[in-house]
């Protein structure tokens, strides 16, 4: 019976990787890498879009309660305590942290500011018809809310927000403005007549 033989054969081949294949692999990796990172700004881009877009959603089901709220004449009458005489702030998780009539000193909820909104509101057309929806024929018993957004780190749209001072230009936006418009209906719900 033959023993096995614990020597090597010659003719054997090491097991491992040359160096010019770790190399290949290394340079692979590295195109690889720098493909990843240049994602990065778009994706970081895109994230921050959609958190805008959730914002936008929240502070507009805020305001449409506060709106839906509130007494008709601040609505509609217009005046000193009008809701459309007023910016309102918002942080990043979409909750109101002041207004620019009540504006704080708290230098914590100055910094907290991220978006700015400020509302206009117009008188609902009869369908077919130039005549407000009225009931006694002077005063609107439905108005449109449009509420104009805008992003307070935006430079250029904080200043195209600051120029708007009723809702006669927002038809005149360019297309490429970064300010963002919703519009939501507002009735007068109550059955005096006051």
């Amino acid at each position: 019976m033959d023993k096995p033989s614990l020597q090597f054969s010659p003719n054997r081949s090491r097991s491992g990787f040359s160096l010019v294949e770790v190399a290949l692999a290394i340079g692979i990796v590295a195109f690889a890498f720098v493909a990843l990172f240049s994602l990065l700004p778009t994706g970081l881009q895109k994230f921050r879009e959609s958190i805008d877009t959730a914002s936008e959603t929240w502070i507009m089901q805020g305001l449409n309660a506060m709106v839906q709220t509130t007494e008709w004449q601040r609505i509609y009458a217009g005046g000193a305590e009008s809701i459309t005489n007023d910016t309102y702030y918002f942080d990043e998780e979409a909750r109101l942290t002041d207004t620019e009539k009540n504006k704080s000193t708290d230098a914590a909820v100055i910094t907290r500011r991220l978006y700015g909104v400020r509302l206009f509101v117009t008188p609902l057309k009869q369908p077919g018809t130039k005549d407000d929806i009225t009931r006694d024929g002077k005063t609107p018993v439905a108005v449109q809310v449009i509420a104009v957004m805008v992003r307070l780190s935006d430079g250029p749209a904080k200043i195209e927000f600051d120029k708007l001072t009723d809702a006669n230009p927002i038809d005149t936006l360019s297309k490429d403005s970064r300010l963002r418009i919703k519009s939501f209906v507002a009735t007068q719900m109550n059955a005096d007549r006051r």
